[in-house]
């Protein structure tokens, strides 16, 4: 009888650290994705920055001359 309830507990335990192997897999899945996550958006931030920073360059260095220049150059009446 004693082996009987010996197995039971020794199966009761293999089974239980098979349960807390899957939840810890689940809960590293879950942290991996987050940092992916994380480090996706950072590199959209820097992107978006870095693009935003040509544009605001381009605008500020372009003078009322060049401008005028341009919209010339572009949308003149041809006779």
């Amino acid at each position: 009888m004693y082996k009987f309830y010996l197995v039971g507990l020794i199966c009761l335990a293999l089974f239980l650290c098979f349960l807390a192997g899957e939840f810890r897999g689940n809960a590293k899945c879950k942290e991996e994705f987050a940092e992916k996550t994380i480090e996706n958006i950072k590199d959209n931030q820097t992107i978006y920055e870095n693009k935003r920073k040509e544009v605001d360059e381009k605008v500020f260095s372009t003078g009322l001359h060049d401008i005028r220049s341009i919209l010339r150059q572009k949308y003149t009446i041809v006779d």
